[in-house]
């Protein structure tokens, strides 16, 4: 194990990692630690998706409302589609537009924890366009929810040091680095028939929505 990893676990102070340590950085995660990182939009926070102590961890730090579900950030494109309900058109969707700065709101698999979707079986599913954060979640048994990196009503972090700032010895861990946008993921929600805008954010919602219409069948 490696040795930051070892004292934390002793005496549950904030580490900071490079992002080449992305391995020791990925074995907080699967310890049941909170995670401060750079992603291809904003600066991410996350833990396990199937710790419900972590979870609450996060809720709690975050100030977070606990009726919010926080979404689902996975590996790669197919990891993603194996956490929801068969749905062609949200499938080819996904395909076509992940990995990239998109949350796609999905029915999600009725295996999935409880908090994952707060009991209304939607879930929101994010496939990062970022090599470092693949690698991460590569390096992590299952998905991981991931949320913006801010207290909860407060400006989202667009560097290190204003991620640092929020969750100082609140957070397990950090890994130093830069985000690729001061925009957020835009947010669709696919799991009616159409396809519905819940935030604008990197992506052009005129642009989803005329793929999903015309291409999507």
């Amino acid at each position: 194990m490696d040795l930051r990893v070892f004292y934390w676990c002793i005496f549950m102070n904030s580490i900071i990692f490079q992002e080449k340590e992305v391995t020791s950085a990925g074995k907080i995660l699967n310890e049941g630690g909170i995670l401060v990182f750079p992603t291809e939009t904003v600066w991410g926070i996350g833990v396990r998706h199937d710790n419900e102590k972590s979870y609450e961890r996060l809720i709690d730090i975050k100030r977070r409302s606990p009726d919010k579900p926080i979404s689902l950030m996975a590996k790669d494109v197919e990891s993603a589609i194996k956490l929801i309900k068969p749905n062609s058109k949200a499938i080819a969707f996904m395909r076509h537009f992940l990995p990239g700065p998109l949350t796609v709101l999905v029915q999600g698999r009725n295996s999935l924890p409880y908090w994952n979707h707060l009991g209304t079986g939607v879930i929101g599913i994010r496939v990062p366009d970022s090599l470092f954060v693949q690698q991460l979640l590569s390096n992590v048994d299952v998905p991981c929810l991931v949320t913006s990196a801010n207290i909860a009503g407060e400006k989202t972090a667009t560097s290190f040091q204003e991620a640092y700032e929020s969750f100082f010895g609140k957070a397990d861990a950090f890994v130093q680095g830069e985000c690729g946008s001061s925009l957020a993921s835009t947010i669709v929600d696919l799991s009616h028939e159409s396809i519905q805008l819940i935030r604008e954010g990197a992506l052009s919602f005129s642009k989803l929505k005329k793929y999903y219409e015309e291409k999507c069948i």
